[in-house]
């Protein structure tokens, strides 16, 4: 992970964690379905022309919508500890 992925997460999972902990729950699972939405069109697409490095592009932004989403996912786990 580089840099300027980790702080794109540290940034991702303090939303997350405010959004859940002043109770502000239907905007974390509006964002969690804007994740999923992104994450129709990052995989890798599967086309006849066999173009490899199109093919490893599409791969580091699937890999990289996943650090985002388990920060995210993360930083709601989280909130709950502290939310009373």
């Amino acid at each position: 992970m580089n840099k300027k992925l980790f702080l794109i997460c540290i940034g991702v999972f303090v939303l997350g964690f405010m959004m859940m902990y002043y109770n502000l729950a239907i905007l974390y699972i509006l964002g969690m379905a804007v994740i999923i939405l992104f994450a129709f069109g990052a995989g890798p697409r599967l086309d006849d022309d066999g173009n490899e490095a199109r093919y490893k592009k599409d791969q580091a932004r699937l890999i990289t919508l996943m650090w985002i989403s388990a920060f995210y996912i993360l930083s709601g786990i989280a909130s709950l500890f502290f939310v009373s």
